[in-house]
């Protein structure tokens, strides 16, 4: 048995309104006829619309009746004969995640069509399925049409003010708009009353209930609700009208303050509904009654979940036997819904499963959506964030196509996930891409405002945090949502624990955890014995603290929330080192690093893994500097050790896996849609590119910008995933065995030789460490806290870079400044970093293993500790960088018995960058059709514009330099053995050839760009015109060297700071250089700032004159190069010398 809504429109010609919709006779034409007597069944699909035309004459009386079979959202509109829209209406059936798109928030529906004809003329009726949630047939049909009568054009009236009434409350959810559907529904009811007819009061009675149910904060108001459905409910008695007696008792139970009163009205209301034969209904209030057993009332008196349960079956047995999927996609949702709460997790994943297979077998896509949100859902909350990550993105592909608040879910889980795993300002973005999309939706509007509140709480911007929670409280109170009423009371709480207010932070986190225990959420419960630890703990309250923090994980584990449960044993662990008890606090953070790398291997997307792992390095943070208290205490414990081994556990993990990657090709046993899904969006990602910088470049608005932004970045997060699910579905990614951090052991063992040593720095909060191991020997040392270092570090950058021009002019004043302070300033940092291993160092060769503003400082331009006169360190030592010791093993791995390439050296040099470049011949020079113009790069332009390098003309200024570097190497090599690619021919054609692969060296003299915020925009920039002048791609971003097949010894980047890059905790600079080394190359040389011209060109003639011509290892051409610039008083200042540094294999 198919469920019948009837959806019954009022209109009165003496009451048209003004807009006109422009249609063409044709589609006049196309109308279908629809005659008296006469009735139309169809089916209507989602976004479809059906026209009819009715010939009417002036005094004639319409009765027309449109029943829908199914959930749909019909809009049906009426025009008269001079096209003008006369009146809209929608049935409107909406719904929340809680309760997804069932029902007309319990509205009844006028009956009747009624039409006081005045115009005679042919009329068009649009049956529109507009944003309708599923697929569905409806009837029309025209019951009467015969001579209007005097009664006829009074009820007329009365009921074209309701229908306006109703479009009032269903189009409009401000207080403004609200007001005047009671205002109508005021003067509707008057007209009923004057016509004697009890069901049009009834109808309006309940309508004006509704206004005051599902409303605004400013108007919600149960009582007044429950009045006018009394007054409703008394004349649909005496109208003698069954159904909408049930109706209106449903909507009492809606609104009923206590439990028992609303069991009492739905039971009244299930009935009825069995009296009036009706069992889609029947089989709604059962699920009602269920829902109503699941929760708490405004007393915080609860439900039995037991009979709950049971009414769930009830209830899914009847959708069965109706044989309709939607209605058991719909209860199934409920139902795991209800499991998952009662924490009954693979039961609710069951549920979700059955839920979607229904939904999608019946184009039910909103509820589909909400089902792979909420299946995504109960993998985030276990840590598994690459799981989730696919059901949301599965359902953004979905709701993106709804364009209603599906959309707003979706994005709103999507802002959760990447808040969660550190991405904070990614989260934002989401978040506020949400918040226009909820409409009326009042729950999903406070819950994205308190989202967006606790990320500024976590930027330190208190104040903003608590004006978004003061917005969201109302709204989530408003709506009866106890569970977001006690999340909002914690975030308070932790502002103002954050502050310093004590007694308010508790105060607001005991409201919480009353509320957690009433409605029995365990999650709100765990989430609030945690808080209350804090406060605890911060106020010196240690063994209340623990206290708390224990509780809150017995119930994290009991609930298998993962991540929640590493955050509970990180806090443990302190409370017990502040108690003294070290055992106890190494097995709790020894536990939580278990399950953060445990967590971390389960997702695929690289800058996922990379953004999880940052947000977890307070964690190793503590290991490490509870080791190394524990050393003190123990010296020969071996603690020191392990904190080494801690330290590589936390740095550049996500690079050695990478390099591990690098060697197997994971595209191999792809299935080739999937390849050829990778390679379209990669053309749509770049078409999209450019098309947002045409669009930026000239005039437009901020909406327009906002609109291709968002679709740059949906093309974005689709191509990241793609390239993750290509990794979870590769045999040989799957085959890859996870590479393991070095003990300190097997770095003496595998990386270290007599002649070298590694010094390996951790920086901390409070303390820095600094290993020094030898193949004999380990030492650790403790130096100062991070912002002391970052601050020496800064300034001596700061005197470097004194050189560097502004605007293209030096300061001679600023230059004496910085000479002056110098010394001063390098020995102070010097000593900070390099004092404690003074008496170790000895000759051996450096590997330098920096973290955090150290990566940004050359160690070669630092004075050897305590050495007179002051000399720089290069002149005892070959200095090399590494991210880690265990990226070093593992990059040996790669390159170990690998061929060497058969040929000597590629040069690419000296690019042509305008087609006003004068190596283009006046001859072959021609005006470039439009046929021929190649849109601009919009990597590139977006690139230059974000670096600051275009200049007036918004053009790149010609490197002559470089072509001299390239020919003063190309003098040193046998003839045959090299390659110089120069004007034309240093394109991105010749750089991205596979005979690139035939050299052991290959340099690039060229315009480097560097974007620190989003590195796949940082490149190098190659050729951007050919002989001719035409514009072609002569950019070379960073994921076009990681596509790259580049088995190099060396690869150098004789450019501006292509050794920088994105800084992300524990994995260090994301930029170019750990693109080359997944492109092969075993040891990469780049610049740490923006250098010289001549000064380069210098320098890499003497390096290179010692690589090639006296056979020096690379990190020994690279010291004797800058050693003699050094010693020249024209090169002498480390600016000119020292911001090339070598990475990678030191051999």
């Amino acid at each position: 048995m198919s469920r019948t809504t009837t959806l019954h429109l009022v209109i009165a010609l003496l009451a048209a309104a003004s807009s006109t919709i422009s249609t063409t006779a044709q589609e006049r034409e196309k109308a279908h006829p629809l005659g008296p007597d006469e009735t139309v069944e169809r089916a209507i699909k989602i976004g479809e619309n059906h026209q009819y035309r009715i010939r009417l004459s002036a005094g004639q009386f319409l009765r027309l009746t449109v029943k829908d079979h199914g959930r749909l959202d019909l809009l049906v509109t009426l025009f008269g004969p001079d096209n003008k829209q006369l009146i809209a209406v929608s049935s409107d059936y909406r719904g929340s995640l809680g309760e997804p798109l069932t029902t007309r928030e319990g509205a009844l529906n006028i009956e009747s069509l009624s039409l006081a004809v005045e115009a005679t003329g042919e009329y068009r009726l649009v049956v529109d399925a507009g944003p309708a949630k599923i697929p569905g047939r409806y009837k029309l049909k025209i019951d009467e049409l015969r001579t209007a009568t005097d009664q006829d054009r009074k009820r007329a009236v009365a009921e074209r003010i309701t229908a306006e009434g109703e479009q009032f409350r269903l189009n409009k959810y401000d207080d403004a708009s609200l007001r005047q559907a009671l205002k109508k529904f005021d003067e509707a009811l008057s007209h009923w009353r004057a016509l004697g007819d009890a069901s049009g009061e009834a109808r309006t009675l309940n309508s004006l209930g509704l206004v005051y149910t599902y409303t605004s904060i400013a108007l919600h108001d149960k009582k007044k609700a429950l009045s006018h459905y009394e007054q409703a409910l008394a004349r649909w008695r005496a109208a003698g009208d069954l159904r909408g007696e049930a109706n209106t008792l449903r909507n009492m139970g809606a609104v009923a303050i206590t439990l028992e009163q609303a069991l009492d009205y739905f039971n009244q209301s299930l009935q009825r509904w069995r009296d009036a034969g009706d069992r889609f209904w029947e089989a709604h209030l059962l699920y009602e009654i269920a829902a109503t057993y699941a929760r708490c009332d405004d007393a915080l008196q609860c439900g039995d979940r037991q009979i709950a349960f049971d009414y769930y079956e009830r209830s899914l047995q009847l959708w069965q036997t109706l044989d309709d999927r939607a209605g058991m996609a719909y209860l199934l949702f409920s139902l795991a819904h209800f499991c998952d709460w009662q924490g009954e997790r693979q039961k609710a994943r069951d549920y979700y499963n059955q839920a979607l297979q229904h939904a999608l077998a019946t184009g039910f896509h909103p509820h589909a959506t909400f089902t792979l949100l909420r299946l995504g859902e109960t993998y985030y909350r276990e840590g598994e964030y690459q799981t989730a990550l696919d059901y949301y993105q599965r359902a953004y592909s979905i709701s993106r196509k709804l364009g209603n608040d599906a959309e707003a879910y979706t994005l709103y889980d999507l802002g959760q996930l990447s808040a969660t795993i550190g991405e904070k300002q990614k989260a934002l973005d989401y978040f506020n891409q949400a918040l226009p999309l909820w409409g009326h939706n009042l729950n999903g509007e406070g819950y994205t405002l308190e989202q967006i509140g606790r990320l500024y709480a976590l930027l330190g911007r208190r104040q903003e945090a608590l004006d978004y929670y003061n917005r969201a409280l109302p709204l989530l109170r408003g709506t009866g949502d106890r569970h977001g009423e006690a999340s909002i009371f914690n975030d308070m709480g932790f502002v103002y624990a954050s502050i310093g207010e004590s007694r308010n932070a508790i105060d607001y986190h005991n409201r919480a955890l009353q509320i957690g225990r009433a409605i029995s959420h365990r999650g709100v419960e765990a989430q609030t014995l945690s808080y209350l630890g804090k406060v605890y703990d911060s106020s010196g309250d240690k063994p209340k603290a623990l206290d708390y923090y224990t509780q809150s994980l017995g119930l994290l584990k009991s609930m298998g929330d993962r991540n929640g449960e590493a955050q509970a044993r990180y806090d443990i662990a302190r409370v017990n080192r502040g108690l003294g008890d070290n055992a106890r606090a190494r097995a709790e953070i020894e536990e939580t690093l278990a399950i953060v790398d445990s967590l971390r291997t389960k997702l695929a997307g690289d800058e996922m893994r990379s953004h999880y792992f940052a947000s977890a390095q307070q964690y190793y943070e503590f290991y490490i500097d509870l080791l190394m208290s524990l050393n003190k205490q123990q010296p020969s414990a071996g603690h020191d050790r392990a904190a080494l081994r801690a330290s590589e556990r936390m740095r550049s993990r996500g690079l050695l896996e990478l390099l591990a990657e690098s060697g197997a090709d994971i595209h191999r046993g792809i299935d080739p849609t999937l390849l050829e899904r990778e390679r379209s969006l990669r053309r749509s990602l770049n078409a999209k590119a450019d098309r947002q910088m045409r669009l930026l470049s000239a005039k437009h608005t901020p909406q327009q910008a906002a609109e291709i932004g968002k679709e740059v970045e949906a093309l974005t997060t689709e191509y990241r995933q793609i390239q993750a699910d290509i990794r979870a579905a590769s045999p040989r990614y799957a085959a890859l065995t996870q590479p393991v951090p070095l003990s300190a052991q097997e770095i003496q063992q595998h990386v270290l030789d007599s002649e070298t040593m590694l010094l390996e720095y951790a920086l901390g909060d409070k303390r820095s460490y600094l290993w020094a191991v030898t193949r004999a020997s380990v030492s650790a040392f403790e130096l100062p806290g991070r912002a002391e270092i970052e601050a020496a570090v800064q300034r001596v950058r700061e005197l470097l870079l004194a050189r560097q021009p502004v605007r293209g002019k030096t300061d001679p004043a600023r230059v004496r400044r910085a000479d002056a302070a110098y010394s001063r300033e390098t020995a102070r940092l010097s000593r900070m970093l390099l004092g404690p291993v003074a008496g170790l160092l000895g000759k051996k060769r450096l590997l330098i293993v920096s973290d955090g503003a150290l990566q940004y400082i050359p160690f070669a331009a630092l004075p050897t500790p305590a050495q007179t006169p002051a000399a720089p360190l290069i002149l005892d030592h070959e200095i090399v960088n590494v991210p880690s010791a265990s990226v070093l093993a593992t990059l040996r791995q790669e390159i170990a018995g690998r061929k060497p390439a058969a040929e000597m050296i590629a040069v690419l040099a000296d690019p042509v960058f305008s087609e006003d470049d004068p190596r283009i011949k006046s001859s072959a020079r021609r005006p470039i059709a439009r046929s021929e113009q190649r849109p601009s790069n919009g990597s590139l332009t977006r690139a230059v514009r974000d670096v600051g390098l275009s200049d007036e003309a918004g053009g790149i200024s010609r490197l002559p330099l470089s072509r001299q570097e390239a020919e003063a190497i190309m003098s040193l090599v046998p003839a045959g053995q090299g390659m110089k690619a120069v004007d034309f021919q240093a394109n991105r054609a010749t750089a991205t050839s596979p005979n690139l692969s035939r050299y052991r060296i290959v340099h690039f003299a060229t315009h480097g760009l560097l974007n620190s915020r989003h590195p796949e925009l940082s490149g190098i920039v190659l050729s951007l015109v050919d002989e001719r002048g035409v514009p072609q791609d002569g950019f070379l971003g960073l994921h076009d060297v990681y596509n790259l097949n580049i088995p190099a010894d060396i690869v150098v980047l004789s450019s501006c700071q292509t050794a920088l890059g994105k800084e992300v905790r524990g994995e260090g600079l994301i930029g170019l250089v750990r693109g080359f080394m997944y492109a092969g190359a075993a040891r990469v040389v780049a610049s740490l700032w923006k250098v010289d011209d001549w000064a380069t060109s210098e320098l890499m003639k003497r390096f290179y004159g010692k690589l090639i011509s006296e056979g020096l290892r690379p990190s020994a051409s690279l010291r004797a190069a800058q050693i003699e610039m050094w010693k020249q008083r024209r090169w002498h200042a480390p600016y000119y010398w020292a911001a090339f540094i070598i990475q990678g294999e030191p051999e």
